[in-house]
C-alpha cells in the first residue's frame, strides 16, 4: 500500500482508448499528456471494463459510462480535492468535479470493512479458479479519514483480505479497482534532467512493465503529479 500526502499531489483520471466506454463509442485519449511528465509521480490501473458491470466514469470532458447510485466512487474536484464514498448516499455529481470513477461497492465504508466482502464473482469480479475465496491479484484505492490517498495492490488476495489490508493501512473509505495479474500495475516515476522519465514498478512481481503508462493504453488509469500549491 502506497500512502500519498493529499496536499502535495493532483490526481488525474484518463479514459482508455477502448475501456470503459468503447462499447458505447466513447473513446478516451489513453495517454498522459507530455506536459505532465516533468511533475509525474505515480500511475496506477483503473477499474473494470465497461461491459463488466457498467460502472460509471467521467473524465477528460467525456462521460464514458453513466454514474449510478449505490456504487463505490472516487471523484476529484477541479481544485484537487478528493472525495470517496457511495454514490447517491454520500454525494452525487457536483459542478466542480473534474473526474469520477466507480467500481463495484465499497471495500471499507466509514472506517469499517464491508460485510459484503465474502460475496462472489457477481460482486467482486470474475476469477477463473475453483476457490470459494476467489484468490487472485487485486488492486484498490482508498482515502484515510483526513483525506490522504492510499493505493493498494497484491497477489493472492480475496476481496475480504484486500479490504482488511486497506483498513489496516488506515483507509476510512476504499474501493476495489481492477483484478487479475495482467491488469494490475502501479508505476513510480522519476523525471530525468534530459526531460525523459524513468519508470519503476511499485512491486517487482507485477506483470506489466511500469513503462506501459508512458504509451497509449486501452484501459483507463489514474496518475498523480506533484503540486505543492496547497501544501502548508
Amino acid at each position: 500500500v502506497l500512502l500519498v500526502d493529499k496536499r502535495r499531489i493532483l490526481l488525474k483520471m484518463v479514459g482508455g482508448t477502448l475501456e470503459p466506454g468503447g462499447d458505447r463509442g466513447v473513446k478516451g485519449p489513453g495517454v498522459i499528456p507530455k506536459d505532465d511528465y516533468k511533475s509525474l509521480l505515480v500511475a496506477f490501473n483503473g477499474g473494470f471494463k465497461g461491459p463488466h458491470g457498467s460502472y460509471g466514469m467521467v473524465a477528460n470532458g467525456k462521460e464514458y459510462m453513466k454514474m449510478r447510485n449505490g456504487l463505490a466512487t472516487l471523484c476529484v474536484s477541479k481544485d484537487g480535492t478528493l472525495k470517496m464514498g457511495e454514490y447517491g448516499r454520500d454525494f452525487t455529481w457536483e459542478e466542480n468535479f473534474e473526474a469520477c470513477r466507480q467500481n463495484v461497492i465499497l471495500l471499507v465504508d466509514g472506517g469499517q470493512v464491508s460485510r459484503r466482502t465474502t460475496e462472489g464473482n457477481d460482486t467482486w469480479g470474475y476469477v477463473n479458479v475453483n476457490s470459494s475465496e476467489f484468490i487472485t491479484w487485486r488492486s484498490a484505492v482508498g482515502i484515510t479519514k483526513d483525506g490522504n490517498l492510499l493505493i493498494g495492490a497484491g497477489n493472492s488476495l480475496s476481496a475480504d483480505t484486500l479490504a482488511k489490508a486497506m483498513y489496516s493501512a488506515g483507509a476510512y473509505m476504499a474501493m476495489q479497482l481492477d483484478i487479475n495479474g495482467p491488469y494490475i500495475s502501479t508505476a513510480l516515476f522519476y523525471p530525468q534532467p534530459d526531460g525523459s522519465v524513468r519508470a519503476d514498478k511499485f512491486m517487482d512481481s507485477m506483470s506489466p512493465s511500469a513503462a506501459n503508462f508512458l504509451g497509449t493504453r486501452e484501459r483507463d488509469f489514474f496518475y498523480l503529479t506533484l503540486d505543492e500549491s496547497r501544501y502548508r
